[in-house]
């Protein structure tokens, strides 16, 4: 190896990174950190298929896995604090979003027993 290339201090592949460094329990790990919120997210689209509010924020959840997936073949986005918040807190908020519509929707369509039937 050339010491220009041992003197960068990753690999600039994420998934490159994880293997060499933690192995393949550490290359599953990143794997889950991408593909469960993903999962997650895609699973709010199809029973919300009617509420838009839903759809958005779940499709939005669901592009930032998708985007950092992509960004992690080029660079090591979790080797930062910047690149593990800007990964954490938009998931987080769209997940509590996704969540919260789905509930005010419930509620919307649950029958009220104190009104009247007509």
């Amino acid at each position: 190896m050339s010491e220009v290339a041992a003197s960068y201090p990753h690999a600039h592949n994420e998934y490159i990174d994880a293997l060499g460094l933690r192995g393949l329990v550490g290359f599953a790990a990143l794997l889950a950190v991408y593909l469960v919120p993903l999962r997650l997210f895609l699973s709010k689209l199809r029973p919300s298929h009617m509420n838009w509010r839903v759809r958005c924020y779940a499709l939005a959840g669901a592009l930032i896995p998708l985007s950092y997936m992509i960004f992690a073949l080029t660079d090591s986005m979790f080797s930062n604090n910047i690149g593990v918040m800007l990964y954490v807190f938009p998931i987080a908020f769209f997940g509590q979003r996704c969540a919260r519509k789905r509930l005010k929707m419930a509620r919307l369509l649950r029958p009220n027993p104190a009104r009247p039937a007509m």
